[in-house]
C-alpha cells in the first residue's frame, strides 16, 4: 500500500501554501483542542514534521521557519540552475588540453580542442608528446606536440574548461609548463 499525504492529513485540516517554495502546511487542532500542525515540501507524500504546539504563535512560527528553509532552498537551486546554464565552455579551437592519471605511474596525455559544437561539446584529437627535460631513467617532464596527431578526434563535453575523457580522468587547459610523467620501462 503506497501512502499519500491524505493518509497522514487529520480530518478538517485547513492548507496553507508557500507561493515562494511549493511547500504546504496543514494546521488543525487534537482532541483535546491543543494546536497542531503537519508540513510537507515539494510533491513529497511523507511528512517533512508533525508536531504539537503550545500555542497558535509557536506554531506559526514553526510554519513561517519551514517556509522559509524550502524557500531559500528553492532560490538555491534555481541560482544553481541558471550558474550551470551561464557556464561556459571555457575553451576555444586550437586550445591544448592536459590529462595526467595513474595509479603507480603517472601517465600524461595532450589534446587539442578542433572544433566547438554547441553550447557545451566539443571535438578534441589526442596529440603527441615531446620530453622537455629527463628527470630520471624512468621520469620526465614532457610538453605536447601539436604536430603529431595520435588518434580520430572524439567529441566530449566540456564545462568551465574541463573535459571528461574517461572515468578515471579529465583534461584542463595546458598552463604551458611541463609536466611530470613516471614509467616502468
Amino acid at each position: 500500500m503506497e501512502l499519500t499525504r491524505e493518509y497522514y492529513l487529520p480530518k478538517g485540516a485547513r492548507k496553507i501554501t508557500c507561493k515562494r517554495s511549493g511547500a504546504v502546511a496543514y494546521v488543525y487542532a487534537n482532541t483535546s483542542g491543543q494546536p497542531c500542525a503537519i508540513a510537507f515540501h515539494g510533491r513529497a507524500q511523507k511528512p517533512d514534521w508533525r508536531f504539537r504546539f503550545r500555542t497558535e504563535a509557536e506554531r506559526a512560527r514553526r510554519i513561517a521557519e519551514h517556509f522559509d528553509c524550502w524557500a531559500r532552498n528553492a532560490e538555491r537551486k534555481a541560482q544553481e540552475r541558471a550558474d550551470r546554464k551561464a557556464a561556459k565552455r571555457g575553451v576555444e579551437v586550437g586550445h591544448i588540453l592536459v590529462s595526467s592519471w595513474g595509479y603507480e605511474q603517472t601517465n600524461v596525455d595532450f589534446y587539442k580542442v578542433t572544433k566547438l559544437i554547441g553550447s557545451t561539446m566539443v571535438e578534441i584529437v589526442e596529440i603527441g608528446q615531446m620530453m622537455a627535460q629527463a628527470d630520471t631513467s624512468m621520469s620526465e617532464h614532457v610538453v605536447p606536440n601539436p604536430d603529431a596527431v595520435l588518434g580520430a578526434p572524439m567529441r566530449k563535453r566540456c564545462v568551465k574548461g574541463v573535459v571528461s575523457i574517461e572515468s578515471y580522468t579529465s583534461a584542463r587547459i595546458w598552463d604551458g609548463r611541463p609536466v611530470y610523467q613516471s614509467h616502468y620501462h
